[in-house]
């Protein structure tokens, strides 16, 4: 039996990015961009009877700058949204669009067929269809004598 430490309150640390979030202040930890992406897209995961489906909602992303890689077993998506460009005659009230790089990271199952995947992009989602690879039949072994 495994020992789990318990946790009251999970999303704790958490708390001063969402207040940051809040008064809509850029986190000290994205400023530099170094530290990590600057946002997360949403990402639908479906699972059908012959592949796997990754949706991911990227608005005002150019397709052609997406980057999805695969490396031992791990599919990356990643890219940047460009900011709005500044102009000095208009002021902006208000900006909710986050931009800047973004990046996610999925552990791709032993049954997905990572040669054949493939990836389209229609009305500012991203699918990435992964194919599921053949079960492998049980097979009887006769011993000799």
């Amino acid at each position: 039996m495994s020992l789990i430490r318990y946790q009251p309150w999970p999303n704790l640390n958490r708390w001063p990015d969402e207040v940051l979030d809040f008064f809509n202040v850029v986190s000290p930890a994205n400023v530099d961009g170094k530290s990590g992406p600057a946002w997360q897209p949403r990402v639908d995961v479906v699972e059908f009877n012959d592949r796997y489906e990754l949706r991911a909602d990227l608005p005002g992303v150019d397709p052609a700058d997406v980057d999805i890689t695969l490396d031992d077993g791990q599919l990356t998506l990643a890219g940047e949204r460009a900011a709005p460009a500044s102009d000095e005659q208009v002021q902006h009230q208000r900006l909710e669009r986050v931009s800047g790089r973004f990046s996610r990271r999925f552990s791709l199952p032993d049954t997905a067929d990572v040669e054949n995947i493939n990836a389209r992009s229609a009305h500012g989602v991203i699918h990435i269809s992964i194919p599921k690879r053949a079960k492998t039949q049980a097979v009887k072994i006769s011993v000799a004598a």
